[in-house]
């Protein structure tokens, strides 16, 4: 036990916030307990990790639905000792391959038990499991060394969720990790499911709101999905199968019934919705997996067929999937590679071809793009934090060229589109960090033919106290410009945050947009054009008793634009229990 504390750290000491544990290690009957003390300052880093899984640029890439979720995961981390196959899989957050190493590891080795030791597993590396460690728990039942029992049953879990914006609200109860029922509404339709994970060969069965998502989405992929590469990491993307949707926005999920199974090796999903019916069975082998997919888009129609594979050979990805919809003889196909080079440097390459006559997309696409990334320099520790994922490289920094040709059905075949994008990051010290992107766009067709964007971000921080000053800009037919200073404080109960900003542009057409922090369950992404100013505030409380938590963020809005009178203050509140 002694070698165990030995390599866990206050710092890298995940919470299992079901059973309402606070900053606790300890042993009880073969029983470990890992939980996380809140880390002040930290209230939105969870933000930060979803972009770096995830590859995006920054939150103004990400859809409404991927930050729910995501902040979902880190209010109640998965316990990723305990659960199945099936749960891993369908939370997003891995790819086949990873979650066939964390079986396996678990199988050999026994339970993880820090950040730290996931960083070791075959498929991850610091960067990935210091991300990943805001949405999983190390939580065990099992001695070290031993392997894995069954231990899905545990405590009945409830939350409630209400906002005065809107009005919405959500609510969820669980028992243990073994069956979990959802609601959530909001002015348009609401969503609602229930989930029952099972045993053996049985991974799931899911009733209401659902998420299909299968290869690389050419056959089937509900919800959102990010176009907008820019690192490696975004060009291929984790498949999780069939998963319950507790999104506000139920318009992008499926209704109905889904259920998935595993035999060995083998794994299959079949579904029933108002949107559709489908199927896909697959093989997973240690390194890889191949697939199969058929989607009934409407009923009475012929299906959407594919075929996928992604193999991981020691360091590298490859990925590929082939769709088709045979009655027409419409093909479409995508496939790529993520490699590295050396320890420092990753590259990607992915290729496109789906013609204007395959029904998926509104559009056709035959496109190519390839990515850099890179690390530089040493590790710089971060002003107060301790333990794994207390440290940062000095430099990092992607560059990105993407070129697409857009054909439209019965239209103009020649509409082209060029991108190029670099970033760079620079931790200067412990408590500062500089943050520099810059990106263009050439196409033939549209009054917005080209366009530049630029920002940089500038911050301080040591964990309680925040700085953040941003200077970005655009130029497409014009040229616009915002800045915001940000200040706040973090504490182990109460979060004030301020933020300033100022814009002048000079249309829509060179607009900025600025992610802001608001309370969860509220994504603000908005698009500051015109001439203006804008006041944020965001306060947040947290009270907790024994196994009940209380949370509650006010929001307050000021914006006036010149010319005219467009001015107004928002307040928003949010309570979860």
């Amino acid at each position: 036990m002694a070698d165990l504390i030995g390599h866990l750290s206050v710092g890298e000491i995940d919470s299992f916030a079901a059973l309402g544990m606070t900053g606790t290690l300890g042993m009880t009957g073969g029983c470990i307990s890992v939980g996380r003390l809140p880390v002040p300052g930290d209230d939105d880093g969870w933000v930060s990790a979803a972009v770096a899984l995830t590859g995006a640029e920054g939150p103004e890439s990400l859809d409404e639905s991927v930050l729910e979720r995501f902040q979902a995961l880190s209010a109640h981390p998965l316990p990723i000792n305990l659960v199945s196959r099936s749960r891993l899989l369908s939370s997003g957050l891995f790819s086949a391959y990873q979650v066939a190493s964390l079986l396996d590891y678990r199988a050999r080795s026994g339970d993880i038990l820090s950040a730290a030791e996931l960083a070791l597993v075959d498929g991850f590396d610091a960067g990935t499991a210091s991300a990943l460690r805001h949405f999983v728990s190390f939580f065990s039942k099992t001695l070290p060394g031993t392997p894995v029992a069954d231990t899905l049953t545990g405590r009945i879990r409830q939350s409630v969720e209400f906002r005065s914006k809107g009005p919405a609200g959500k609510y969820r109860i669980s028992f243990g990790e073994r069956a979990e029922a959802g609601f959530a509404w909001r002015d348009e339709e609401p969503s609602f499911y229930g989930v029952y994970y099972g045993r053996g060969r049985l991974g799931k069965v899911v009733a209401g709101n659902f998420n299909a998502r299968f290869a690389q989405g050419l056959a089937l992929w509900t919800g959102f999905h990010l176009d907008d590469l820019l690192t490696p990491a975004s060009f291929v993307r984790n498949a999780g199968g069939i998963s319950p949707s507790w999104s506000y926005n139920a318009s992008n999920s499926f209704r109905g019934v889904a259920a998935d199974f595993t035999a060995g090796g083998w794994d299959a999903s079949l579904f029933a919705a108002r949107e559709g019916a489908g199927a896909n069975a697959g093989w997973t082998w240690r390194r890889g997996r191949a697939g199969m997919t058929v989607f009934w888009p409407e009923y009475g129609k012929m299906p959407r067929l594919s075929l996928d594979v992604r193999y991981n050979p020691r360091g590298f990805q490859l990925f590929a999937e082939v769709a088709s919809e045979p009655v027409q003889g419409h093909f479409a196909a995508v496939g790529g590679m993520v490699a590295p080079i050396g320890d420092h440097v990753r590259t990607a390459l992915r290729l496109t071809c789906i013609p204007s006559n395959y029904s998926h997309k509104k559009n056709g696409e035959y496109a190519a793009a390839a990515a850099l990334s890179f690390t530089a320099g040493r590790y710089v520790p971060l002003k107060g934090r301790t333990g794994f994922g207390a440290s940062a490289i000095r430099h990092k920094g992607a560059f990105l060229a993407d070129f697409s040709a857009l054909p439209v059905p019965g239209g103009d075949t020649q509409r082209r589109v060029l991108k190029l994008k670099s970033s760079w990051a620079w931790q200067i010290s412990p408590s500062c960090a500089l943050d520099t992107r810059i990106g263009g766009r050439i196409r033939n067709y549209s009054t917005e033919r080209r366009r530049i964007d630029f920002r940089t971000d500038f911050e301080w921080t040591d964990a309680v106290w925040l700085a953040r000053v941003r200077v970005s800009g655009a130029w497409c037919d014009g040229g616009g410009f915002l800045s915001y200073a940000e200040g706040g404080y973090s504490g182990r109960m109460l979060s004030v945050h301020l933020r300033a900003t100022g814009f002048v542009t000079k249309g829509w057409s060179s607009r900025i947009y600025s992610y802001e922090r608001d309370a969860p369950g509220n994504f603000n992404v908005p698009a500051y054009y015109g001439r203006g100013m804008a006041l944020t505030m965001v306060c947040g409380l947290r009270m907790k008793w024994r196994y009940c938590t209380l949370k509650a963020w006010v929001r307050g809005y000021l914006m006036q634009k010149k010319p005219g009178s467009n001015s107004g203050l928002t307040l928003q509140l949010a309570l979860s229990i």
